[in-house]
């Protein structure tokens, strides 16, 4: 980082300073992409082509959506669910994919050996993926030696200003630095996403999005959650937002809430999470079970 006491007569010491620090922030971030993709190898073994062509093995919930890193740099991150009786955590699977733009053209894949993390109850794979257009739609896979254990199917549109809803149980914060692509960290926390929204009443339920702006200043904003199902309907008031500016990501904030399930009987409940600036609204909507 240069000095600002060092700069030259007419120069914007600290608007050096700031360019400095994007070019090692860019750095670092070409350096972790070439990283990620130095390990993913493309899609090749046709037993694993036949069963994203078929998707007729068990169900594999998935989870993704597409952000920005502190220098720019767009990815995707993706969270693959597996069923809960299908392997043990810590057990090395192997985890593949197709994603396809539109109109079928293929856009990345990959086959590559993970290991099988756990989330509470909850057995999960994740990993970062690498494609340009705004809507895409992706197969995924994992099998267990050569016999495949799910797949599953999944579709992402890119919103604006404000990512997709995510619905978690286990939320912390990090004990090391995260990295510029980890998937699902955010200023050093963590959200777990649970694709196959499925909670216990006793649960204590998140609900989080990722606001960008390129404007300086913390945004003003405003939120409100519903709860409608089941015969039951809890509409929440309009309420201000506290937005956490994402530490290490400028112009990036958290907004985000819980939700108290224990008066919510078993069944099927959708969510409705809307965040407003006083001249747009948006809406992101989910459907969760609550269970038994």
């Amino acid at each position: 980082m240069p000095d600002p006491s060092a700069s030259k007569p007419g120069e914007d010491a600290w608007s050096n300073a700031k360019t400095a620090q994007y070019a090692l922030r860019y750095a670092d971030e070409v350096r972790a992409k070439k990283a990620v993709e130095a390990q993913r190898a493309t899609l090749h073994t046709q037993k694993f082509k036949d069963a994203l062509a078929s998707l007729s093995a068990r169900e594999l919930a998935v989870y993704w959506d597409r952000f920005t890193t502190a220098g720019g740099a767009s990815f995707v991150a993706l969270h693959l669910s597996l069923p809960s009786d299908s392997v043990k955590p810590g057990s090395k699977v192997t985890v593949f994919g197709d994603v396809r733009d539109e109109k079928g053209g293929g856009l990345t894949s990959f086959e590559e050996t993970s290991v099988v993390q756990l989330s509470k109850d909850d057995l999960f794979i994740e990993r970062v993926l690498f494609f340009n257009p705004v809507k895409a739609t992706g197969s995924f896979g994992v099998a267990v030696g050569r016999d495949v254990a799910a797949v599953g199917k999944a579709t992402i549109e890119i919103p604006a200003d404000l990512s997709d809803l995510i619905v978690s149980n286990d939320v912390y914060n990090l004990t090391v630095a995260q990295t510029p692509f980890d998937t699902f960290a955010f200023g050093g926390t963590k959200v777990v996403p649970k694709p196959a929204l499925r909670f216990h009443a006793n649960d204590e339920v998140w609900l989080f999005t990722e606001y960008h702006d390129a404007m300086t200043g913390a945004p003003s904003l405003s939120m409100r959650t519903t709860i409608d199902g089941n015969g039951k309907k809890i509409a929440g008031k309009w309420q201000p937002v506290q937005p956490s500016p994402l530490k290490g990501v400028p112009g990036h904030y958290g907004v985000g809430t819980t939700v108290d399930l224990s008066a919510l009987a078993p069944g099927d409940y959708k969510i409705e999470f809307a965040v407003s600036d006083g001249t747009k609204t948006w809406v992101r909507t989910k459907n969760i079970f609550v269970r038994p």
